[in-house]
């Protein structure tokens, strides 16, 4: 137990201070039972606390207020992987990340291919919410963002501007990886797909 509570120790200031962590983070040191009671034991000895049943934060401090409190984003990410969901942005903070809306979400939301649900840690309010067109998960970031993001602005929300942006921020690639997930996505999706490389094609010819 000692040999396994120094090496979960280590890891821990490893990371470094404002890491939040779940058992799942040492899983290889040792047995599920074995991760609980070492990382209660070094929540009893102030080396970390505890957020939530099965979350805990490496603190880290300023020099004048004190202790700083953990991100919501740093939470959320522990809280998908104690549960096993995959979560990633909203087609709200997708639209905006790409430049096709200034909108700003207020809300600490998450995308996910689990149920809706709402988790409050730590005084930070958290919500996943379940996707409308799936995140993909033989598919990169860049490719679930305007995924997502169609999803969420709407086959009559994607007007001129949004197709020429995306004709200028998707590469020959990105086109090719978009037809790969044809299969998982609504065809109206897809006809906008075709039309932006359509667009992006006609940005190409002007500029020779």
């Amino acid at each position: 137990m000692k040999n396994n509570t120094d090496i979960i120790r280590r890891r821990i200031r490893g990371k470094g201070r404002g890491w939040v962590c779940t058992p799942k983070d040492f899983m290889d040191v040792a047995q599920h039972m074995t991760v609980n009671t070492i990382l209660s034991r070094l929540a009893a000895d102030n080396m970390i606390i505890r957020l939530d049943q099965g979350i805990y934060y490496y603190p880290a401090f300023h020099d004048k207020i004190g202790m700083l409190s953990p991100s919501s984003d740093k939470i959320a990410r522990a809280i998908a992987a104690r549960s096993g969901m995959r979560i990633f942005m909203t087609g709200a903070k997708a639209t905006n990340m790409l430049g096709f809306s200034t909108q700003v979400e207020a809300r600490v939301v998450y995308a996910t291919n689990s149920p809706s649900r709402t988790k409050v840690v730590n005084g930070k309010t958290i919500q996943f919410q379940k996707t409308k067109v799936p995140i993909l998960h033989d598919a990169s970031n860049k490719i679930n963002a305007f995924i997502q993001s169609f999803s969420y602005l709407g086959k009559r929300g994607i007007d001129s501007y949004v197709m020429q942006r995306a004709a200028r921020l998707l590469s020959d690639q990105d086109f090719k990886d978009l037809k790969k997930v044809f299969p998982q996505i609504p065809a109206w999706m897809a006809d906008i797909i075709l039309k932006i490389q359509q667009v992006k094609d006609g940005q190409l010819r002007n500029a020779a």
